[in-house]
């Protein structure tokens, strides 16, 4: 197992979404996303407010809280040398089945994979624009179709996903989910939008 999971107390929680609701309307609208995802970006100070008995703030990299109501592609959040690992913490979910898919596979450059899905382009992350599998540099390939229990989260076509494996995890509020940055994840499908925080670490 890659990823740890830590349980994080309500009132920590009821703190971000607090923040949440005074700054949603100052999101960042130059986020890697191009408006996919609307991002409050916060500094060390906060991070340490909110998640400081959890984790080492010295490791703190950059962080932020997000929202998004379609879902986010596969990508790995190395647009930073500095971003070591992820420390995602789920803040809002109206649907039970919704999931954070993180992958057994790797890669070491900054990355977001979109096949031929979309032209989107991304700020921060470079798009890909072919499937995870075909991209030079990605480790762990398994050569074979993604397993059926993580195709039933998952959008888009099976093929896109071909010889990916990993760990389809329950988006829980009251839980924070850690894990390296340089391991492929992506959001589950979606019913209805979701709130979350993302820091990033070093080591």
């Amino acid at each position: 197992m890659h990823y740890f999971i830590k349980n994080i107390e309500t009132p920590v929680i009821k703190s971000f979404v607090d923040y949440w609701d005074i700054e949603k309307d100052n999101f960042n609208k130059n986020a890697k996303d191009n408006g996919m995802m609307h991002l409050i970006n916060y500094e060390r100070e906060f991070f340490d407010m909110m998640l400081g008995e959890y984790y080492n703030s010295e490791r703190f990299n950059s962080g932020n809280i997000f929202w998004h109501e379609h879902p986010y592609f596969p990508h790995v959040d190395l647009w930073d040398s500095n971003n070591k690992w992820n420390v995602v913490v789920p803040l809002v979910c109206q649907d039970d089945d919704q999931k954070l898919i993180i992958f057994d596979q790797t890669y070491h450059e900054a990355a977001t994979w979109v096949g031929d899905i979309t032209k989107r382009s991304f700020h921060g992350n470079p798009a890909i624009y072919k499937r995870i599998c075909d991209t030079p540099g990605v480790e762990g390939l398994t050569g074979k179709p993604c397993p059926d229990h993580l195709l039933e989260h998952l959008p888009y076509s099976p093929d896109f996903y071909h010889g990916l494996s990993g760990t389809a995890i329950d988006w829980e509020v009251g839980i924070s989910i850690e894990f390296k940055a340089e391991y492929i994840h992506c959001s589950g499908k979606m019913n209805t939008p979701k709130i979350g925080s993302a820091n990033f670490l070093n080591d």
